[in-house]
């Protein structure tokens, strides 16, 4: 309410509705109205002053604001180029191990490759050894053969001269191993260490029979058989010594190589579980330990073996 409506108000502390100048209000009326409009001024500055203030400290809010608008931009820039590097980098580590997968797939195929030759080359290094036995079984009947006629001759010579000397024994050949003082043929070592035995039980030929029979060391018995289940027979007594010699020939293989042919695996493959690795270790126990083979002189040989090979495989594994 301005000055002018409380002058002429009724409400008006300084209305004096008797006195003469009532229609103009008193002195004091109008110092009253006066203090008022003053007051009212110095409301008003202040007021004013303080909307400068709060404008300004909108303006420094802003200020504020906007610089942490800034700041937000830059470091969201900032962040992209660290994104995008990052993103660069999993494509760079990403077309690594495309690259390593490939590299690993190839060597495994060359791994598997390798292996396969090597297998290849021990079943042609066997058939070529088995090839041989039959050759030297042939020249040994025409040499048996030819001593017999010569021994012949040499009765019949020996009527005519009694004090003529006997014959002296032919010489041993390389391809008899059934003797412990033979000489070891590497060749025929690897084929024999990487062999299976054979099924006794399935269909064999005479020939496979007296195979086994030589690689058991039991091929003076095996000529006197004459009948294919007197060497079945034969066989199934020899499986033991057939194992023991088995173990001998790994043995006697160069770089190791043997271990893991012994325990059924192909030279450099990796080797099986514990479990796996045990349970192979105890049935070739089985078979070879010298209780199982009495009287044979290479089992004790051959059972230690086994326990040292057993070992070097599992440190292996």
């Amino acid at each position: 309410m301005s000055y002018l409506d409380l002058l002429f108000s009724g409400s008006s502390p300084y209305w004096d509705p008797l006195s003469p100048l009532s229609g103009f209000g008193s002195w004091r009326q109008v110092q009253g109205l006066e203090a008022q409009l003053a007051a009212e001024r110095a409301a008003r500055q202040r007021q004013a002053e303080e909307l400068k203030s709060l404008e300004s400290q909108l303006r420094e809010a802003h200020a504020g604001w906007q610089a942490a608008v800034d700041s937000a931009n830059a470091k969201r820039e900032v962040a992209l180029k660290a994104l995008s590097s990052a993103q660069v980098l999993q494509d760079e580590v990403q077309a690594a191990r495309e690259g390593w997968r490939t590299a690993a797939s190839r060597l495994t195929q060359e791994q598997e490759k390798r292996q396969k030759a090597e297998a290849d080359a021990i079943v042609l290094r066997h058939r070529v050894a088995e090839l041989t036995r039959v050759l030297e079984g042939y020249q040994a009947q025409q040499q048996e053969q030819e001593e017999e006629e010569e021994g012949g001759r040499r009765q019949r010579r020996k009527r005519g001269r009694p004090n003529t000397p006997p014959p002296s024994p032919p010489p041993k050949r390389r391809g008899n191993r059934e003797g412990a003082d033979a000489d070891p043929d590497p060749a025929a070592d690897e084929v024999f260490a990487a062999a299976n035995a054979p099924c006794l039980d399935g269909p064999l030929s005479v020939r496979e029979l007296r195979q086994f029979l030589t690689q058991a060391g039991s091929s003076s018995a095996a000529r006197l058989c004459t009948e294919k289940r007197d060497l079945l027979a034969l066989a199934r007594q020899r499986l033991g010594a057939w194992h023991v010699r088995r173990a001998g020939a790994c043995s006697r293989l160069a770089g190791g190589v043997g271990d893991w042919l012994l325990f059924g695996l192909s030279p450099g493959a990796p080797v099986p579980g514990e479990a796996a690795l045990q349970g192979c270790y105890k049935d070739l126990a089985l078979r070879l330990h010298p209780d199982k083979n009495p009287g044979d002189g290479e089992a004790t040989a051959a059972f230690q073996y086994l326990q040292d090979a057993y070992e070097r495989m599992r440190a292996r594994a």
